[in-house]
């Protein structure tokens, strides 16, 4: 059978504490040095929309008009004639 050693009370709060002050630490050392600002900072552009909700329309009345595909005409391939290969001796 292993041997556990008996834990007192003040150390057990001694270890939660220390760990919870070094995450906290951590904590804040991560967010004061990954937030960085631009000195002077960046204009800021204003976006302007206009939306109209009159029942004024827009849209045709019909739906949408049917595709009719026309064939196309392919042109025919114009092959040349075969030339004779000459072989060297």
């Amino acid at each position: 059978m292993a041997y556990l050693a008996p834990i007192n009370k003040k150390d057990k709060q001694a270890g939660i504490i220390g760990a919870a002050i070094l995450l906290i630490l951590l904590l804040l050392m991560l967010f004061f040095t990954s937030m960085k600002q631009v000195d002077p900072p960046y204009p800021t552009k204003e976006v302007v929309m206009v939306m109209d909700f009159t029942d004024a329309g827009g849209g045709s009345a019909g739906g949408s008009k049917v595709v009719v595909k026309k064939p196309r005409k392919v042109p025919k391939n114009k092959t040349k004639k075969p030339t004779r290969v000459l072989k060297m001796k």
